[in-house]
């Protein structure tokens, strides 16, 4: 005879649980553990991990519209429009309609953008370097492909 069905068991409520994996709430999973630890570097510039995430996207290809945005970011457009409003109150970011549709708006950063990013981008490979070298190499892979597989796995549950 097979052997009984084991019950199914919640897990400790000091880990995160599976509503955290949902669709409304998967795309702030790559910023889960920068939330919790603001780096000195970016606390020094006022920047939260967020928004120097969005500083990075917009440096390696400036001019997103919002949605592509919240997507290279892994941030919920309530957010993304929350960061946008802050950045663009401190002359980091520009905030332009779409030449093709106006009701779209397109995110560039700015000089002074520029400039922060060019500051605090040597601290950020510093603190990679840290953490890949206390973490190891072969670790750090493997936590972006498993984070990367996880996401994948979650979005085909959720079609």
């Amino acid at each position: 005879a097979p052997a009984p069905a084991a019950e199914a068991v919640l897990q400790p409520s000091s880990r995160p649980d599976p509503a955290w994996l949902s669709a409304a709430s998967k795309k702030e999973m790559y910023g889960h553990l920068q939330r919790h630890a603001t780096p000195a570097f970016l606390q020094e510039h006022k920047l939260s991990a967020q928004q120097w995430r969005v500083i990075r996207a917009l440096q390696d290809e400036n001019g997103l519209d919002i949605s592509k945005l919240s997507v290279r970011c892994h941030l919920m457009m309530p957010s993304l429009s929350r960061i946008i409003k802050n950045l663009e109150s401190r002359s980091l970011i520009d905030r332009r309609a779409n030449d093709r549709d106006q009701r779209v708006s397109v995110i560039f950063l700015t000089k002074s953008g520029k400039q922060l990013y060019d500051l605090v981008a040597p601290k950020s490979v510093e603190r990679y370097e840290d953490i890949t070298e206390k973490f190891g190499y072969g670790k750090m892979e493997l936590l972006y492909e498993l984070l990367e597989e996880l996401v994948e796995k979650v979005d085909e549950a959720d079609e």
